[in-house]
């Protein structure tokens, strides 16, 4: 049997607002595929929202088990640290985010840490860590620019407004002024 139309039908129900019939029908299709990242990854973020942090660390252990066995440790654990933060564990899940950085610096998988600079910004943003928020800004920016040069200008835009409303937050207006002129 293929797991993909049990996933699809399992996304319909999550799409109609039945959460329930969603993770019944996630974990038929892991029934089918027990390494099925995609019914995972939804199953963790079902739990999540659900606000069942036991189900959904054990689904997040799940999915680092599944990348663990592929050789991709690092999207494993950043995978963990995402859902730690998201479940109010800011302290573990950043250690995870830190963990996962040190991996996908070893595979060479830039997008994959551009990712997680990209999370481990918005979460310090929640927690108003408006330093670490920033420097991970400029990290994912530095790595974007690079990957993608043609999307340097759209790049930096999205930045200097991004790091402008951080000036805001920290009371820095003329530099605020600045950035998001620039942006």
């Amino acid at each position: 049997r293929d797991a993909n139309p049990v996933d699809s039908l399992a996304e319909a129900y999550f799409r109609m607002g039945r959460l329930d019939d969603a993770i019944a029908k996630y974990g038929d299709a892991l029934t089918i595929k027990p390494d099925f990242l995609g019914s995972l990854g939804s199953l963790a973020f079902l739990y999540a929202l659900k606000e069942d942090s036991r189900q959904a660390q054990g689904t997040i252990d799940r999915i680092v088990a599944v990348r663990l066995s592929a050789g991709r440790p690092g999207l494993g654990y950043a995978s963990k640290g995402f859902y730690q933060c998201w479940l109010g564990a800011f302290g573990k899940g950043l250690e995870n985010l830190d963990k996962a950085q040190g991996m996908l610096a070893a595979e060479g998988n830039e997008s994959g840490r551009a990712s997680i600079f990209r999370t481990e910004s918005f979460q310090y943003l929640v927690k108003g860590d408006y330093p670490s928020a920033r420097k991970s800004i400029i990290n994912w920016l530095d790595i974007d620019v690079k990957r993608d040069p043609e999307s340097a200008a759209y790049d930096e835009a999205f930045f200097n407004s991004t790091l402008g409303f951080i000036d805001l937050a920290e009371g820095k207006i003329d530099s605020a002024r600045s950035k998001l002129a620039k942006g």
